[in-house]
């Protein structure tokens, strides 16, 4: 599961599509790999809606 969650949660993949604060959203999934945060809550929240985005674009993708 780490390596999703590492797609979705890229510097890369977060900038484009522009609804979090990249480095603020990579210090927080790295304190919680860590073990000095845990975050679980938040990035699993984080992690569903990346998944949805990634779903609605899909969705838009096709019907185009």
């Amino acid at each position: 599961m780490r390596p999703w969650a590492e797609d979705f949660l890229s510097r890369q993949r977060l900038r484009d599509g522009g609804w979090f604060d990249a480095a603020l959203v990579r210090r927080r999934w790295e304190a919680h790999l860590s073990g000095r945060r845990d975050s679980a809550y938040a990035i699993w929240a984080l992690l569903m809606f990346q998944a949805w985005l990634d779903g609605i674009h899909d969705t838009v993708s096709h019907a185009a």
